[in-house]
């Protein structure tokens, strides 16, 4: 059985299709921005077990008075293992941050009542440079792509599928 789909016959509106998605995604890029990784965001990551159960809102009145400003704070793992995960951006003055975290939940919810797991730390300088270097990565990468699907194929190929690529990406 033969079947053949006429996309010609749809170009305009799958090509409205395309464009509206592309549309919503570069406006929720260019409104909530990337959710960066503390790797290229800079802060510190924290990740706690508690042998009670805990609410996200208790852990953050708990760290309020250290005026971290803007922190996430993320229950992961199965709800019976009580595990929290809390993002903050690092201050300019962070030395044993972690140190401060864990005494003021263990001053709220009591010593021996919770565990840090895993810490990890990244300065902010660092974590730009590390941004701004992907991104000079990704540029990079779609040039070679360029080259290399012109060399192999037809250099009239390259740009289509460079921009058939970041057409996916986007959407």
């Amino acid at each position: 059985m033969k079947f053949n789909f006429p996309f010609i016959k749809f170009q305009t509106p799958f090509l409205l299709v395309s464009v509206l998605a592309m549309a919503a995604s570069l406006f929720m890029v260019f409104t909530k921005g990337f959710n960066y990784g503390i790797d290229f965001e800079g802060g510190a990551k924290l990740e706690y077990q508690f042998k009670q159960n805990v609410s996200e809102d208790d852990v953050r009145r708990a760290l309020s008075d250290l005026n971290l400003g803007e922190m996430s704070i993320v229950r992961f793992g199965s709800p019976e293992e009580q595990r929290l995960s809390i993002k903050v951006k690092l201050p300019e003055q962070h030395a044993d941050l972690g140190q401060q975290l864990t005494s003021a939940l263990e001053k709220k919810f009591g010593q021996g009542n919770l565990m840090l797991e895993r810490e990890e730390t990244v300065g902010p300088r660092v974590g730009k440079e590390l941004r701004k270097k992907a991104w000079l990565t990704i540029l990079f990468s779609w040039v070679l792509m360029l080259i290399y699907i012109g060399y192999r194929f037809d250099f009239l190929f390259a740009p289509g599928a460079v921009i058939a690529l970041i057409h996916d990406v986007l959407i």
